[in-house]
């Protein structure tokens, strides 16, 4: 397994456990303060780690290029499908009433999670 392979799957674990933190807390706790869990995505700052050149190896190369330029385009996809259809779908949970700003914030930090991962 190459080192950003490596790093994928450690962004993906550190996403999930995010999830599963906040999804618990929401049980436990009110609702907003559930989303302090959020914090644990600073530990996606330690991907890098993985990424540890040795001597006389190659890291990226044209082909690792080309698959982070189509990873990158598959991401943003994802991101706008995800963005495009909890935006249609606030006015409908909401019954057409005021929303909270607090929902679009939720609605970022989830569309970085989404662009994370991907």
């Amino acid at each position: 397994m190459n080192p950003f392979q490596k790093m994928a799957w450690y962004n993906l674990a550190v996403i999930v456990l995010t999830a599963a933190v906040i999804l618990i807390l929401i049980q436990v706790i009110p609702f907003r303060a559930a989303w302090s869990g959020l914090g644990l995505l600073g530990l996606l700052g330690l991907s890098p780690l993985y990424l540890k050149k040795k001597k006389g190896e190659t890291l990226y190369d044209e082909r690792d290029e080309q698959i982070g330029m189509n990873a990158q385009r598959a991401g943003f996809f994802i991101f706008w499908l995800y963005f495009v259809a909890v935006c249609v779908y606030i006015p409908f949970a909401y019954d057409f009433k005021a929303v909270s700003s607090f929902i679009f914030i939720y609605l970022c930090w989830g569309g970085v999670m989404v662009l994370i991962v991907t």
